[in-house]
């Protein structure tokens, strides 16, 4: 690799000096870029104007002119020539039109720099034309019916080039000598019209109704609360831990996506045990995708309907949040999410599983994350790059009186490819830290269990997470600090060819074993070990739907003694 990231296209090499030139494209402008050998950076030149294109260059043998395809704004397509030296020395391109006849392109240099050959349009099929630095004089040399592309001079006489057929481009050698005839091709179209005058007055009356289109354009001052409009109002049913919700849920947005709407208000009059609370309310408001509002009053959860481990929680929770990306190149990206969250009458956390000490606290948090993950052809996963997160959590409570608990925790993952192809090691190193208080126990790390439910809607893998610990009883290891270490091996998928189960399309299985170390200080035990493995099953429905059947079990041990397992299965419905 010599430029990472350097987004240079259209290269031409010197065959003299072995100089790369070649044309970068950087926020809509492109640039004609330089680098001398061996090529240790890259030099701007030229920046052309928004809307130019430049392309196709070509380096004379002698390593002193180039020709290239520019296109202008206005449609003008031209091949033009310029002087190598002179664009090094003063950084500006003096160039000579050498045609802008029928859209030339393609341009490449005869043996000795004296002439330059390329394709165009001009009798409205593609030939080949040349152009003589000498006498000045530009002349077709083929007269092709279906068109003729990219010509090479392979001797003086001889020229190189592709001919498109109705199999696809044929290469051929023609004779390099004037054309005798290049008349300009029948079109069927213009013959009816020559015999059948007339036609010209069948002409579609003009409409003559005036149409104004939104303008999007920040010059129009596009407002987006005016043009606000409700994309779908829909009954849903969904559950509150043992509850049934009926409710009715509604998306109203701009066509920009500057604000967003999302609401659904919900009531569970059955007689279930408990009854209470009666109303259910999920509010979303989101601006430009980088700050949001969230509001849940004792807010409903779809899946609660069918787990034991329910998400629906009593009380209310008010959210504002903020996304910034530092960096958006993919792969590469760099986050940051931060978050304000108040929670009122709030009686659990964690599923429901762990009872809060305060039901009145608040958090403040904010995650950096760096991801630069690649996949391959063929794989299902992650095979290549790393991922890093940091969290730092504040928390609050008693206003009048304040208590105060801080955490923070990092992971680091790697992923690689070792033994054959597409057979993937994931290592990953993470470690937390609690600033502990008694009156706020919701700030320490609950660890432990798979995590994936019966029916979810959640990552497939969750063994990944920080907090899971396949073996142990799930939020069961209670901890103010810890550190940890996983090793996966995820092995290639198994591709099938079609099989069905219930009619849905079995497409691949996945299976993975890992191991984690723990070391800590807890009831459980201070040095804990997990061996595990999952498999899933891609199942594709409706033609382009997905959803996936996991199974997986491990065991965990403790030199304090500990020793148990655990197993799961799961269905997820449909992707993210």
């Amino acid at each position: 690799m010599l430029f990472e990231d350097a987004r240079v296209g259209d290269l031409a090499i010197s065959p003299v000096t072995h100089d790369l030139w070649g044309i970068q494209h950087d926020a809509g402008f492109l640039t004609l870029v330089f680098s001398s050998y061996p090529y240790k950076e890259i030099n701007r030149l030229v920046t052309f104007e928004f809307g130019d294109e430049i392309f196709n260059l070509s380096v004379d043998n002698k390593g002193k002119k180039l020709s290239a395809t520019l296109k202008k704004s206005n449609g003008q397509q031209s091949i033009i020539v310029f002087d190598a030296e002179t664009v090094l020395a003063d950084s500006s391109l003096q160039y000579q039109i050498i045609s802008s006849s029928g859209s030339p392109e393609n341009s490449s240099w005869s043996r000795d720099g004296k002439i330059l050959y390329w394709n165009a349009y001009t009798n409205g099929v593609s030939n080949i034309y040349r152009y003589d630095f000498d006498d000045k004089s530009l002349k077709a040399i083929s007269h092709c019916i279906t068109g003729l592309f990219r010509p090479i001079e392979i001797s003086p006489d001889s020229i190189f080039a592709f001919e498109s057929t109705s199999d696809g481009f044929r290469p051929v050698i023609f004779k390099n000598k004037p054309a005798s005839f290049l008349p300009a091709i029948n079109y069927f179209g213009q013959r009816v019209i020559e015999v059948n005058p007339q036609l010209q007055n069948w002409n579609l009356s003009s409409d003559s109704t005036k149409i104004n289109p939104v303008d999007f354009s920040i010059e129009s001052g596009f407002n987006g609360l005016e043009n606000l409009h409700i994309h779908s109002m829909i009954p849903v049913v969904s559950g509150f831990q043992n509850q049934v919700v009926f409710g009715l849920f509604t998306r109203i947005s701009d066509p920009l996506l500057i604000h967003d709407f999302n609401l659904e208000a919900g009531v569970s009059p059955l007689k279930e045990a408990p009854s209470y609370p009666l109303w259910h309310l999920r509010f979303k408001y989101d601006y430009m995708q980088l700050f949001y509002i969230d509001v849940l009053y004792n807010g409903d959860d779809f899946f609660d309907l069918f787990n034991d481990r329910k998400r629906g929680t009593i009380g209310t929770q008010f959210k504002l949040g903020h996304t910034y990306y530092w960096k958006f190149d993919n792969p590469t990206k760099i986050k940051q999410a931060t978050t304000l969250t108040f929670y009122k009458d709030v009686e659990f956390i964690n599923d429901n599983l762990i009872p809060v000490s305060q039901p009145d606290f608040a958090v403040l948090a904010t995650n950096l994350n760096f991801r630069n993950l690649r996949k391959s052809i063929g794989s299902s996963d992650y095979e290549f790059g790393n991922e890093f997160n940091w969290t730092i959590g504040l928390y609050g409570t008693e206003f009048a009186q304040t208590e105060v608990a801080f955490n923070t925790y990092i992971e680091l993952s790697d992923f690689s490819t070792w033994l054959w192809n597409h057979n993937a090691l994931h290592v990953k190193i993470a470690g937390g830290y609690n600033h502990e208080n008694e009156n706020l126990v919701q700030s320490l790390f609950y660890i432990g269990g798979f995590g994936n439910r019966g029916v979810d809607n959640d990552e497939i893998k969750q063994f990944r997470r920080i907090f899971r610990f396949p073996g142990i009883p799930i939020y069961s290891l209670i901890t103010s600090k810890f550190g940890k270490m996983m090793l996966e091996n995820a092995f290639p998928p198994i591709r099938t060819s079609g099989w069905l189960f219930l009619d849905q399309i079995v497409n691949h299985f996945d299976f993975a074993i890992y191991s984690q170390g723990l070391i800590t200080q807890s009831e459980i035990g201070n040095y804990l070990i997990d061996v595990g493995a999952q498999m899933d099953i891609k199942l594709k429905h409706w033609y382009n739907l997905e959803s996936t059947f996991s199974a997986g079990i491990a065991k965990a041990w403790s030199r304090s003694g500990y020793n148990d397992w655990e197993w799961f299965l799961s269905i997820k419905l449909l992707k993210d």
